[in-house]
């Protein structure tokens, strides 16, 4: 995927879930930064066309798994790895999210 793809990029520094349409999530400093869990697949939105709000694995979003290993990103190894994914969540270290577009971003 281009980097042209991503129109947005979000910094989260706390510990939290982030949803919507993540392209790469990168190690946004020196450490070792760890996602605890995440969902792979295609994000397309969570509410329906009448206002219901989805689950992030409800029926629009494509091709939706969930895996509870921690993934871990060193910047000085493996600093990014490219989704796409529909949600992770982040143990407080700092994250680069390369995204088109989030739809929630919760800090724990």
């Amino acid at each position: 995927m281009a980097l042209t793809d991503w129109t947005n990029l979000h910094v989260q520094t706390a510990a939290g879930s982030i949803t919507g349409s993540i392209h790469r999530v990168c190690a946004g400093t020196t450490d070792v930064v760890t996602i605890t869990s995440y969902t792979t697949g295609t994000f397309k939105g969570l509410a329906y066309a009448n206002g219901d709000t989805a689950d992030i694995t409800g029926s629009q979003n494509g091709g939706a798994t969930t895996y509870t290993d921690d993934l871990t990103l060193d910047f000085s190894k493996t600093a990014c790895i490219d989704g796409p994914f529909i949600a992770i969540h982040g143990d407080g270290d700092t994250v680069l999210v390369y995204n088109s577009g989030l739809a929630n971003v919760v800090t724990d």
